[in-house]
């Protein structure tokens, strides 16, 4: 199968968890993983001159938790500035997201992030006739600052009845 996994993390330098190592896994089974990913670290390794890049960073044959599994990450740029990083990296990753879907239909999307990647994902799922599945492991309006706690749990209530289906970490995630 041809798998693309979307997050609004780092693939690259988020601590080793489930987002590397499921796909790692899936990979070392002779899956086509292909990870879309947003660069919240950025703050912590930019250079003043590379404030704005919009070019996209593809990183191939990568792994983090397993040396044998091989994985393409695909960057989007962004405007490393704040609050101008996630709305320009919405707009990046919803294009990179339909950028894949169009060069090389997967067969399914994993979507793990919500308010930065989330909506982009279901849109170019419909319009590329992909299924959306949404692998829940937070209840994401409680991770986000209180601004914007609201607009996240709207979020939520629209990309949850939108998916094909949602697998959750636990029993109480399913029913949230």
């Amino acid at each position: 199968m041809k798998i693309l996994i979307v997050h609004e993390v780092s693939y690259l330098d988020k601590i080793i968890y489930e987002y590397q190592i499921l796909p790692e896994m899936l990979s070392m089974l002779g899956h086509e993983i292909t990870v879309v990913d947003y660069d919240e670290t950025w703050r912590s390794h930019l250079p003043r001159s590379r404030r704005i890049d919009l070019r996209t960073k593809i990183h191939a044959n990568t792994h983090r938790a397993y040396p044998e599994a091989s994985v393409t990450v695909r960057r989007p740029g962004m405007i490393r500035l704040p609050l101008l990083s996630r709305i320009s990296g919405a707009i990046t990753n919803g294009l990179e997201v339909r950028k894949v879907l169009a060069n090389g239909k997967p067969d399914v999307i994993l979507l793990y992030g919500l308010p930065t990647v989330g909506l982009q994902s279901v849109i170019s799922g419909r319009w590329y006739d992909v299924p959306v599945v949404f692998r829940s492991i937070d209840v994401l309006n409680q991770l986000a600052p209180r601004s914007l706690a609201a607009m996240t749990k709207v979020l939520e209530g629209i990309v949850y009845r939108s998916v094909a289906g949602i697998v959750a970490l636990t029993p109480r995630l399913q029913e949230h």
